[in-house]
């Protein structure tokens, strides 16, 4: 079961860790001053971080050169260029591992 408020305690703290760049204090200085958990704001730091980068992967189109045939895929600098007949569950396959990709 997924938790509702949980996107917006994400865009809570998102602000609450741009406040604390902008204010030019170490984490912890910072963290003591606003009566913050040091360990729970780091928490979330790595938290909105992860999220972020998820949030920026995606497919892009590769229009600025020519292709012979078929389509080509990028996405965070792996390329898969498919053949005009290329096997669907091969393609199935290989997004999978992809997806479980950490790196």
């Amino acid at each position: 079961m997924s938790c509702p408020a949980l996107p917006n305690k994400s865009r809570d703290w998102e602000r609450t860790i741009q406040e604390q760049k902008q204010s030019g204090l170490s984490v912890c200085r910072w963290c003591q001053q606003n009566q913050i958990s040091y360990n729970t704001f780091l928490y979330w730091k790595r938290r909105c971080v992860r999220i972020s980068s998820l949030k920026q992967q995606s497919f892009i189109e590769l229009s600025d050169r020519p292709l012979k045939s078929g389509i080509e895929l990028e996405c965070n600098s792996v390329r898969v260029h498919l053949d005009k007949d290329f096997d669907a569950l091969t393609l199935k396959k290989c997004v999978q591992a992809l997806k479980e990709l950490r790196c």
